[in-house]
């Protein structure tokens, strides 16, 4: 998706994300973890999505792309945009995919102040 490296740390300052290799199949790839944190901040699970591209064990979308096992149902990542964001959210927008909110943050982060992102990872009514 080409996002800059100040997107990228952005979200690793709010410590959403981070990197790490995830065993598939007995293969270890790397991935962009993204973290799944409930109200208080307590990490309740994460999803993986792969960086390298191998069509020929993930087909057409090409990148291994998981909800980690043992996960809470009904959360997804959530990020902070503005100081604002902090105290009193003044909007919040919801993605299906995680790479789709920093996409969205990677275009629109200067009109973001007081923005709170939230990625579902999949359609959840109640998230």
């Amino acid at each position: 998706r080409k996002l800059s490296q100040t997107t990228i740390n952005d979200f690793l300052d709010q410590g959403v994300i981070y990197q790490a290799n995830y065993k598939t199949d007995g293969v270890y790839e790397p991935v962009i973890v993204f973290k799944h944190n409930d109200m208080d901040s307590k990490n309740v699970g994460a999803s993986v999505q792969g960086t390298r591209l191998d069509n020929k064990r993930y087909g057409k979308h090409g990148y291994v792309k998981k909800i980690i096992p043992n996960s809470k149902s009904n959360y997804g990542i959530t990020f902070n945009s503005g100081l604002k964001a902090n105290d009193t959210t003044h909007k919040m927008v919801f993605f299906e995919a995680p790479i789709d909110m920093m996409s969205y943050y990677e275009l629109n982060k200067d009109k973001l102040d007081g923005t709170r992102l939230v990625a579902m990872n999949g359609l959840k009514e109640r998230t």
